[in-house]
Formats: C-alpha cells, structure tokens, sequence
C-alpha cells in the first residue's frame, strides 16, 4: 500500500482548497485587530450602525472581555494564531475542508465541532482556551467572508468555474491585507494533545466517532480523511482485540501471536495519529500560512515531499499494518490485515485512487501548477476571470479596478478602513463578541432593547415593527456558552447567522438586535430556502438475538453433535463477540449491542458459530442466510422509515427469524432490531 501519493495528494488539496473565504493571512490580521480593540482596562467599546446606510454610529456602550480569555490568548499568542487558522490547518486540512467545513455531521454540522472544542478547552488550561478562542474567530471570519465571497463566486466552494473565482478574489485579498507584528503560529505537546483527543481519536461511544468524524452522504472525498480511516481501524483492532483476549481463543495455537501483532499494530496506528498535528502544522507553514515570502514553489513542493516521506517511513507504513513483528509469517499477518481492513477496504481504495487521478485535476479542474500561479499572482487573472461574462448565473462579476474603488477600501499606510469593508467590519465586531463574557453579551442585548425601535412616523418601517415584536417575545439571556455557538451549521455556506429558523440563529438575530449591530453587506440578498432544514439526530440502535437453533447437526463427530454456539453483531463499525453457550443445540440467549448512530441508514452484520475445543479445529461460521452461498446476515435498518433490508425484510421493534439456505451447518435465528 502505497500512501506517498495520498499524502501529497493532501497537500495539493491544501493548496486549493485553503483559499476558501479569507485566506489565513487575513483571518490572522482581522483576529489582530480585533485584540487590539480591547482597552487596558479588558473592555471592548461596541457602536450601534446605520445598517441601511452603511454607516456606524454612536457608542453604546463598553463591555468586558472574559479576563481569563483574554489572558490566555495574550500570553499564547502563536497557540491562539494556529487555532486562527482553524480547519484550514488543523487536524488536517483534508479533515477540515471535508468533514468540518460542510454540514457533514449531520445535525448540526460545524457548530458540532466548534462545541466541542469550545466545552472541551473550559475543562482544560490557557493554551487549549487560546487555540479554541482561535478556532472561534476562524469560523465568525468564515460566516462573513462566505457570504461575500459566494457573491462573487456564485455560491460555496465546487469544483470549476466558481473554485477559480473563489481562489483569484481571495487570493487578490489576501495579498493585499497588512502584515501585522504577531503573525506567526506555532503549537505544543499540549496543543497536540487536545487536538488528538477532540479531532482526530475517535474511539467508539464518543461525540468524534459517533457524530463528527463520519461521511455524510454526497461527500465521499471525506472517506480520505486520516484522522477517520485510521480512527475507525484502531476501533476494530481493539474489538478484535477484546475477542482474541476471552478464553474460547485459546484454541487457536496463534491466539497469543496475534493478541500481540495486534497490541503492536494499535501503538503504531495510535503513534502515528499523535504525530498527525505535527505533520499537519509542518504542511500549514508550507502551504496554508507560509511566512517565508522568499520561498518557491519548487522548493515548497520539494519540502512537501520530504515532509510527507519522512511520515510515510515513519509511521503510515506501521499504521497499515507491517508494523515489525516476528510472531506470525508474512501469509498471517496478511490474512489478519485483510479481514481486518475489509470494512474500510474501499476508503484506503480511494486514498490509493486519489494519487493514481491526480486529485487536483480530478477534483478541481486545475493543475498543481496553475494553482500556484493563481494563488501567487491573482492580480494577472483577475480581471479574466472575475469579470467574465462566462461566470455562473448566480454569480457578480467584477473587474480589479471596481474591486480597487468600490469594495476594499485603505488607508494610506494600506490598512483597511472596516467601516467602509462590511464583512471585515462584521468578522472583528464578531470576534469581539467571542471574546465578552457571557453576561456582558447579555447585557448588551439589554441595552440594545431599551433603545427605540422605531419611528412610528417614519414610512417604510414594516421591518422595524417585525424587529421589535422579536424583541419582547425574545429572552434576554442566551442558553450558549459563548455568543459564537448554536447556529454555524456550515462553514462553507452564506448567512449562518440568520439562515435557520428560531432559535437555531446566532443570539443578536433571536433578540432582535442584530441590525443594530452589523453593516449589511454584499451577498445577503441571496435566496434563502424557506423549507425547514432537515434535522437529523442521534439514535442509539440495539440488536438482540433471542432464539437460535440448529437445523443440521453442527458439531458432529468426532465431537458429541451438540452444538456450542456463540454469535458476532456488527453495527456500523462497532462488533461484539459474545461469550459461548455450550452444549445445546436450542438456545435462548440475552445477547445484544446497542450502538449510538447518526444518519438514515445503518449497515448490520450478524455471525453464528459453532465452538470447536480441539487446538486443530477452527470454529465453524453456521449458515444463517437464506441465500445460497452465504452464511453471515448482512442487513440495512432505515431510522427514518424503520424497514430492515438486506438479507432479510422486516420493520425494527419486531421479530424476524431466517433460516440458512445452505447444504451444511444450517441454523434457524431470530432477532430484532430497536431504536431510541
């Protein structure tokens, strides 16, 4: 297995894909001055605006950092720079682009990773706070800079026409945003840490295996993420690992050799996926926040390269399974790397394909070498591009002199002028809200409300009224933890802010405040679906076997032709071996595994077998399916329809019995299938 090509093929997508919304030296910049809005007394001065005119108004008043925030942030600068650059870097940026970026997660998408880190780092210490407050700003920087960047692009990042818009405008941006004096980013062990404990290890019943770390449907390229091939592999070497450890295994003379190719082959995946950070923040400084100006592109694709090689011998070869071990031949361990890889067979497939199709050109339509020219020198195609009259229907065309005059407006030292650049405005206004202690977000909605609503003369005024009736029907406090989480379901798409329906909206737009607070920009006038979001949920389904019987005689001579049953569930990517129940060829057992899942449909797999104690005997598979040729039972529950499919019908909450179809070992099981 061949990884080389997949991790290069990583770092090409970070070349492209790390252009969506602001480019990270303009999050950096924006959550720069957004610190530095805060006075020696740890309070931030927040003004009231003319939303329909542009303009920003008085002060309504000065409000309070959350002390402890803001002194992490302070003294772990480079920690909370990394966590600015959010899933643009980190876990990966495959993970990030893929997984975390989109509504992937099913419910509530990038908002569940942002709580995660967010309700992870109150537990922990400064560094972990500063780089979740990072991961924060990033996501309040993307929420604007979509919605203004999708108006030119003509929507989300995708493949073609609308990725090449969204790389020159950001691109061009991004070269003209000032540099600011803390600019670099950096982490630690203990940054390592949390990141491998929040975004990369997702071990069974935790909220990153079972609702963050999966592949929701129209997303295949997600399957290519490190942190979730490598997570779910772990998963089934420690299950399989559970069963080499009851006592039946014991029969098998290689049970204690592969007890231990399995420990080694564990302490490779997980070596491996602690360095992961590592690796990912020596691909960011190359590709997604480079600061070395001087560097070419030849000498970062030739250090991308030795980067990913020395990761490649170093640990991805182990984490496949050729870790270096002598207790079992070459044929054993692949026979146990085969069985063992086979549910994630096709996802390393697709790794190895990506290098074989040259993802970049497959995915994105461009060569490694035009993406660099793009990037470097934006202002050579701005105008071919931006101003085409080939973009799509749904996109604004716009030529560089237009961009120059109208939309990003500096000073004569070349700093931004924010009041004048609504989205840049919005991202640092954003970000200090991220910053004020809970009560203070609470007590500028208060005050906010107190003010008058509206001219009760002046005409036009529908939208005013509409305010103001959210506003006394609106609480004042806010059930979020900070004002950034409950309503960013996308990281990718326009107007996360008020795009969900009551109360999935970010707190100013519940309380009615919202236009008081933020210039309208460019991009807000896009359609908005009026049809509820669909809200998917986690489920916890259990499978139970009752009855199990034999047909044929199962265990015949040299054995006394009773048979000594056990059984293997498999739900998604979690499986139970169940201990045997001996001599009975008519058995009632309790035997069931209940599994947290995520989605509308479930893939089941459910084993019988007949225990054979001779050391020489392997343990017989019995026939369960009523196919021909088969002997496992592979199903489908639907959660929303409740219909189980596959190799047997029935609805969940019933019984369903099958019987083998099979010339030997037949056996008669009944099951169901629940969820709550």
């Amino acid at each position: 297995m061949n990884f080389r090509p997949f991790l290069a093929a990583i770092a090409i997508v970070a070349m492209a894909t790390s252009a969506i919304a602001w480019k990270p030296k303009t999050h950096i910049y924006l959550a720069d001055l957004a610190l530095r809005s805060v006075d020696s007394a740890g309070y931030i001065k927040i003004f009231r605006v003319n939303r329909r005119a542009g303009t920003v108004l008085d002060c309504v008043g000065s409000y309070r950092v959350d002390p402890a925030l803001f002194a992490a942030i302070k003294s772990n600068r480079k920690i909370f720079n990394a966590g600015v650059l959010g899933p643009d870097a980190f876990p990966d940026i495959l993970t990030g682009q893929m997984i975390i970026h989109p509504e992937n997660s099913w419910d509530t998408g990038s908002n569940a990773w942002l709580e995660q880190l967010w309700n992870a780092a109150q537990r922990a210490g400064p560094e972990e706070k500063a780089f979740a407050a990072g991961f924060l700003f990033h996501a309040a920087g993307d929420m604007f800079g979509h919605t203004y960047i999708n108006h030119f692009a003509g929507g989300p990042f995708v493949a073609g026409n609308n990725a090449l818009r969204h790389i020159i405008i950001e691109g061009y941006m991004g070269k003209l945003t000032p540099r600011i004096v803390d600019y670099d980013f950096d982490i630690d062990d203990t940054i390592r840490n949390f990141i491998y404990n929040n975004m990369i290890n997702g071990a069974l019943g935790t909220d990153l295996h079972d609702r963050l770390l999966v592949v929701a449907p129209g997303n295949p390229l997600a399957s290519l993420s490190v942190p979730l091939v490598f997570s779910r592999l772990k998963n089934y070497l420690v299950q399989e690992l559970a069963e080499l450890r009851m006592p039946r295994a014991n029969n098998d003379l290689l049970s204690g050799a592969k007890r231990a190719y399995i420990e080694h082959w564990i302490a490779d995946v997980d070596s491996g996926l602690r360095e992961w950070p590592y690796f990912s923040k020596r691909m960011a400084a190359l590709l997604v926040y480079n600061t070395d100006e001087s560097m070419s592109t030849a000498t970062m694709i030739s250090e991308v390269e030795r980067n990913c090689n020395d990761y490649v011998n170093r640990h991805l070869l182990s984490m496949a399974g050729a870790p270096d071990f002598v207790g079992l031949a070459r044929g054993q361990i692949q026979t146990t790397i085969d069985s063992l890889t086979e549910p994630i067979h096709e996802a390393i497939s697709q790794i190895k394909a990506s290098l074989r199709d040259a993802l970049l050109q497959a995915v994105f339509h461009m060569t490694l070498a035009q993406i660099a020219d793009y990037l470097n020198r934006p202002e050579n195609y701005f105008d071919r591009v931006m101003g085409s009259a080939a973009a799509p229907p749904s996109a604004a065309t716009i030529t560089m002199q237009e961009f120059n005059d109208n939309e990003l407006h500096r000073s004569g030292d070349g700093q931004w002028i924010l009041p004048s650049f609504a989205p840049a405005y919005n991202t640092v206004l954003m970000t200090q809200l991220i910053l004020l202690q809970k009560s203070e977000v609470e007590r500028l909605i208060t005050d906010l409300q107190r003010e008058k609503p509206f001219d009760p003369n002046k005409p036009g005024n529908v939208r005013d009224i509409i305010d103001f009736g959210r506003q006394i029907l609106a609480r004042e406090n806010m059930p979020e933890a900070n004002a950034m989480l409950g309503f960013n379901f996308m990281l990718d798409n326009s107007m996360e802010w008020r795009v969900h329906r009551y109360p999935r909206q970010l707190v100013m737009v519940r309380a009615g405040v919202y236009d008081k607070l933020f210039l309208a920009e460019k991009g807000e006038d896009r359609p908005i679906d009026p049809r509820p979001r669909p809200v998917s949920t986690t489920r916890r389904v259990t499978v139970s076997i009752t009855h199990v019987m034999a047909i044929d005689n199962v265990d015949p001579e040299p054995f006394d032709g009773r048979a000594d049953f056990y059984a293997r569930i498999h739900i998604g990517d979690r499986f139970l071996a169940f201990d045997t129940i001996q001599n009975a060829n008519d058995i009632r057992p309790s035997w069931f595994l209940t599994q947290r899942v995520v989605g509308e449909e479930v893939p089941v797999q459910i084993e019988l077998f007949d225990e054979d104690t001779g050391l020489a005997a392997p343990d017989d598979p019995c026939d369960i399916n009523p196919a021909p040729n088969q002997r496992a039972l592979h199903l489908f529950y639907n959660l929303k329809t409740g219909l189980v499919s596959g190799d047997a019908a029935g609805r969940g909450g019933q019984f369903i019995t099958v019987r083998g179809a099979g010339d030997s070992d037949r056996c008669e099981l009944t099951f169901r299938i629940d969820r709550s």
